[in-house]
């Protein structure tokens, strides 16, 4: 901060301070209450959910969706089942104590970060609850379109739920349109069977969109496309701000998607993965 003369007004003097431009992660600067940001050479007024967006990057760990505490839910709303079916793949994967299986879900849950003073936050809610009626955005969308575009459909449908609802129903999806080819070996006897686009590849596409999407924004879903050339699936979101289309093939951290638009991902029948971003 510096005090500079107001040339032929004798006397006066401006307070000039001098700050760098907002950077990602830091807190945005406010002026009598209120943030404002540049348009090349204008000055506006910051709008509130790209205020939010800022805060929620300046401290995540404080203000972001998954960690809010979820209005209206309570500990009898979660899927204990799923918890403990959770527990077990842990387990197996041996990401967790085996003990886990004998401690109280509540326990296990605050040791997961899901509750909040007792009360499950938003995540815990996205992953196991069945009482989803405030949350819209618990839907993925899925269609089956003749040809290789969206001028028409032949199967058209909507799916709602927790998380492990919505995968379910995006893989089974994708049983029902592609095709499944068989064949029986000689040395066991068994059949083999493979899906057209494989079910791994299909499988982490679904939870990566699902995983990655803006979840606190409710009027925005998750959408799941088959065409006769591929498959597209589409999850609000683009890249964080330090990746861009050109850089994401290079090695990079991994960096937590707080973002405003789509992403999408192409599966073509050769399971080439490839994100690009889409307005």
């Amino acid at each position: 901060m510096a005090y500079v003369d107001v040339p032929e007004r004798p006397g006066y003097q401006i307070i000039a301070m001098h700050f760098d431009g907002w950077v990602w992660g830091e807190r945005p600067h406010t002026f009598h209450g209120c943030p404002y940001y540049k348009v090349e050479s204008t000055t506006k007024v910051m709008p509130q959910d790209m205020y939010d967006e800022r805060i929620r990057a300046h401290q995540p760990q404080m203000y972001a969706w998954e960690r809010l505490a979820a209005d209206g839910v309570t500990l009898a709303d979660l899927d204990e089942s799923l918890i403990r079916n959770c527990i077990r793949r842990g387990i197996d994967g041996g990401r967790i104590p085996e003990s886990a299986l004998y401690e109280p879900t509540g326990d296990i849950l605050s040791k997961w970060k899901l509750l909040k003073n007792g009360v499950p936050t938003n995540g815990a809610v996205l992953l196991f609850s069945n009482n989803i009626d405030e949350y819209p955005q618990f839907t993925l969308r899925m269609a089956r379109f003749v040809g290789t575009n969206k001028n028409m459909f032949r199967d058209n449908q909507r799916a709602e739920g927790n998380f492990f609802k919505l995968l379910d129903a995006g893989v089974a999806f994708c049983f029902k349109h592609l095709s499944l080819s068989g064949r029986i070996t000689n040395h066991s006897l068994e059949r083999e069977e493979h899906l057209e686009v494989p079910y791994h590849a299909l499988r982490e596409a679904l939870i990566n969109a699902l995983c990655h999407r803006h979840w606190e924004r409710y009027n925005l879903t998750i959408s799941l496309a088959i065409y006769d050339d591929r498959i597209e699936i589409a999850s609000p979101g683009t890249f964080p701000p330090q990746i861009t289309a050109e850089n994401i093939k290079e090695p990079h951290e991994s960096y937590p998607t707080r973002v405003r638009d789509k992403q999408s991902f192409k599966i073509a029948p050769s399971a080439l993965i490839s994100p690009h971003a889409r307005a």
